[in-house]
């Protein structure tokens, strides 16, 4: 995907990005929309891919419990002051 910010719009100069792809056709398509819009696009695509990542991780069996995760980065539980 190729992306290049331009500015323009009915409200002034607006930021905009232009992205286009080829979908799976082999046709080429192109999007403008606000940069506010494509950062919180690509946020969301993101995420699902953390997530995915995670449900992967666990039918796979690759699972750790909070003890072994506190280990394994030094994590402590701070003390209460009494």
């Amino acid at each position: 995907m190729s992306r290049g910010v331009l500015f323009g719009g009915a409200f002034g100069e607006v930021p905009l990005t232009l992205a286009s792809k080829i979908k799976g056709s082999g046709k080429g398509r192109s999007v403008v929309q606000s940069i506010i819009d494509d950062d919180h696009q690509t946020e969301e695509i993101q995420f699902v891919r953390a997530v995915m990542e995670g449900l992967r991780d666990l039918e796979n069996g690759k699972i750790y419990s909070a003890a072994e995760t506190k280990a394994k980065f030094g994590i402590e539980r701070p003390k209460a002051d009494r």
